[in-house]
């Protein structure tokens, strides 16, 4: 199977980890390879979970709200 353009771009990114959301429910769909040498998680044990289980429980009403801003603007999150 050929990788497509938008996996080329997830496994190209090395400056630090990269999740792709469902934005609806935060569900991790994709990861890079970053994600597994940084928080030690393998990519098939972590695509499918709730991004929410990573996130400090302080902090999940930010994340939320975050998301939720996704649309009006672009930015990254650094933790």
């Amino acid at each position: 199977l050929g990788l497509t353009k938008f996996d080329h771009m997830i496994s190209d990114s090395t400056r630090g980890c990269l999740f792709v959301l469902d934005q609806s429910g935060l569900t991790i769909r994709a990861v890079n390879s970053t994600v597994e040498k940084t928080l030690g998680i393998r990519e098939d044990a972590i695509v499918g979970t709730s991004f929410l289980d990573l996130v400090h429980y302080n902090d999940v009403s930010t994340v939320k709200d975050m998301v939720r801003n996704l649309g009006k603007k672009l930015f990254f999150v650094k933790f």
